[in-house]
């Protein structure tokens, strides 16, 4: 069982520098390019989360914990859902140790992930960029996985956060009730248990997030340039 997103499937042809240029033109330094839209999120309860009392694995979290996120210090955590990733499900996100080693740590391919880097920048006019797990995957800390069904852990807040998994700023689950709702009556339940606000559409205007969210190959146009560099 996922948390749904409303996601597009993207063309499997290679995306070139030029491509980018070409769809958005110059540097977007005025034009907001942030997505509104709901993905898949969930990251393996083996993941190492840092909060005010160290470093906790997602699975020994509970509500109340305080989580360092990137953009508002240690916040509270307000409720976390556990759910089964089944093999039929698509295919997960491994991240890999410094020495290409893999780790425990999964995440669901459209879970958002902050890349920083000087060519995000030249491209998009932001240094800072969310992009989907599996157009990093290319990267030589992350590799797609299609075998493993670990239990996977969503972590909500009060608002849309970037908290520090491993080596790495991930989103928080972002709560689309509705589709909630059609996947797990019981988990939209308790998150309006938690969050009773969320009952009411317009409280999802907390976890819209401000940064620009690339799609798949934009990112893998990222990583390329990156690697290319060293």
């Amino acid at each position: 069982m996922v948390l749904l997103r409303n996601t597009g499937r993207f063309v499997e042809n290679e995306l070139s520098y030029l491509d980018v240029l070409q769809t958005h033109g110059e540097p977007i330094s005025s034009v907001s390019r942030a997505s509104e839209k709901f993905s898949t999120s969930g990251l393996s309860c083996n993941t190492p989360v840092k909060t005010a009392r160290g470093t906790v694995l997602a699975r020994d979290l509970r509500a109340g914990d305080l989580v360092k996120t990137k953009d508002h210090g240690f916040q509270p955590l307000r409720w976390i859902g556990r759910s089964r990733h089944a093999a039929r499900d698509a295919a997960l996100v491994r991240v890999l140790n410094e020495n290409h080693s893999r780790s425990q740590m999964l995440m669901t391919a459209d879970h958002l992930v902050l890349f920083n880097s000087a060519h995000a920048e030249l491209l998009f006019g932001k240094s800072e960029v969310l992009c989907p797990a599996r157009g990093l995957a290319v990267s030589n800390r992350l590799e797609l996985e299609n075998s493993a069904t670990p239990t996977l852990c969503h972590l909500l807040f009060d608002g849309f956060e970037l908290i520090h998994a491993g080596d790495f700023w991930v989103e928080s689950l972002v709560p689309d009730i509705a589709r909630i709702k059609a996947v797990s009556p019981d988990f939209a339940s308790e998150i309006i248990a938690a969050l009773p606000r969320l009952a009411h559409d317009q409280s999802i205007a907390n976890y819209l997030q401000d940064r620009i969210v690339l799609d798949e190959r934009e990112a893998g146009v990222l990583v390329q340039l990156e690697q290319d560099r060293c």
